[in-house]
């Protein structure tokens, strides 16, 4: 059994995660390491980040991806020129 303040231990952490920036890290990798479509990771963030749950937030993480996508998917269709096909399975 959950010692009860272990318990709000775990409900603080979480409170306290910096969501912003493991978004940040997910539209980073998603686009450029691994060359997902942007309405395909912001569908995916929408749907499972905690950060991105009002409107408010959801049209901050729209602007961030519109902002970021062409450069990502440039960075990755370079990698991609310069490794090849092989290394990459979007």
């Amino acid at each position: 059994m959950v010692d009860a303040a272990l318990a709000q231990a775990l409900a603080e952490a979480a409170l306290t995660l910096e969501w912003s920036e493991i978004e940040h890290e997910t539209i980073m990798t998603g686009i450029g390491k691994l060359g997902q479509k942007p309405d395909a990771v912001l569908q995916f963030l929408l749907e499972n980040s905690p950060g991105s749950v009002t409107i408010e937030e959801q049209l901050v993480l729209r602007k961030k991806i519109s902002e970021l996508a062409s450069q990502l998917e440039a960075q990755f269709a370079r990698e991609r020129s310069t490794l090849g096909d092989s290394e990459f399975t979007p």
